[in-house]
């Protein structure tokens, strides 16, 4: 527990500096920024600003591959899961490569057992959210124009 409580002040650093960096982006979110075509985005609609130029929604009510909240939101849970998915495997090939270099030492062969079978179960729930990330997605959009 002590361990544990000793992390909430990077946590804190780390999120205020993410906070920070955002700004910016935040900022210009409706109209756009400098070098940005303001009239279209990746898609080829018009309209947006800078968050059509980065998550390339195209403006609200345009359908799934349009704009709003649900568009961005896919996006970014997309990414996470992304970024989750890559974590687990690098664990899994730590586990193996500690696996391998364990050398007989019980205690060691484990801990990377351990390590291998926490992402493996890691990577099927991330695929598992995915899945179901897509369906919640499609019955939210299913009310849409």
């Amino acid at each position: 527990m002590i361990k544990s409580m000793r992390s909430y002040p990077t946590l804190l650093k780390v999120s205020a500096v993410l906070g920070l960096l955002a700004l910016p982006l935040i900022a210009t979110a409706q109209a756009g920024g400098p070098g940005l075509n303001y009239t279209t985005n990746p898609l080829g609609s018009t309209g947006g600003g800078l968050f059509s130029q980065i998550f390339g929604c195209g403006p609200s009510g345009s359908g799934f591959g349009g704009g709003g909240v649900l568009c961005i939101l896919r996006v970014a849970l997309r990414f996470l899961l992304s970024i989750s998915f890559i974590i687990a495997l690098i664990f899994l090939v730590v586990g193996g490569f500690r696996y391998t270099t364990s050398q007989g030492n019980e205690d060691a062969l484990e801990a990377a057992k351990g390590t291998m079978t926490s992402a493996i179960i890691g990577i099927v729930l991330i695929a598992l959210a995915y899945f179901i990330l897509n369906l919640v997605l499609q019955i939210a959009n299913s009310g849409n124009p």
